[in-house]
């Protein structure tokens, strides 16, 4: 992993690889994972950054029996996810949220006999737009909405069926406030509401209290 900046640029990197061999046939594992971040500070005010990842991860399925050694599972996943802050004055913060995820899971499962390979394909999109606005010092509320699409494909070569293909979408919006009457508690409302392109539309509402207690020593 590296991490560092440059003037108005900040940059990270991260690579990790786990490589495993259980002591049965057909009972390897791989996994890779590289995760980055790129940001620029275009002024006092404004601040755009990047975040992209890559995962896959592959491994053998031994099942019950012994001698199956055809049976696998392999995952890849890919995110981006661009986004801007804003501040637009000392008491209001605005951020805007772009993430496209896209996985891609093909397996074959089922013995050399009646196996069937399986390919699903999940694309989603999401973009959110929130704002922070501390009305008083001990006051902070915060607003947003949020879009999500996510796109599910799955093909298979099985003699039973099971393939799939839909599509859901969301639209929501949210609100919560944190007051802090005295140092150490919060008293923390939300209320979100969600609109469903194939469920019922819901509502949902959170409230706590929370105490943090000084040190004593």
């Amino acid at each position: 992993a590296v991490r560092g900046a440059d003037g108005k640029i900040d940059y990270s990197l991260a690579l990790s690889q786990f490589n495993a061999d259980y002591p049965r046939d057909n009972n390897r594992f791989r996994r890779s994972v590289i995760r980055s971040s790129f940001g620029y500070e275009a002024n006092e005010a404004v601040y755009f950054d990047i975040k992209l990842s890559y995962h896959q991860a592959a491994g053998g399925s031994p099942g019950a029996l012994p001698g199956n050694t055809t049976d696998h599972l392999k995952r890849e996943v890919v995110n981006v996810s661009p986004a801007v802050t804003w501040d637009v004055s000392e008491a209001w913060t605005s951020k805007l949220v772009y993430t496209f995820e896209n996985q891609w899971q093909p397996s074959f499962d089922g013995g050399p006999a009646f196996g069937s390979l399986n390919r699903l394909n999940v694309a989603a999109h999401l973009a959110e737009w929130q704002n922070v606005h501390e009305v008083t010092d001990d006051w902070k509320v915060a607003t947003g909405v949020l879009w999500q699409d996510q796109a599910v494909d799955r093909t298979t070569t099985s003699a039973f069926g099971g393939g799939i293909n839909a599509n859901l979408q969301n639209l929501a919006g949210y609100a919560q406030s944190q007051w802090s009457p005295i140092t150490g508690l919060s008293l923390i409302n939300s209320l979100r509401y969600d609109a469903y392109s194939d469920y019922a539309n819901a509502v949902t509402w959170r409230q706590a209290v929370a105490y943090e207690h000084q040190p004593t020593a």
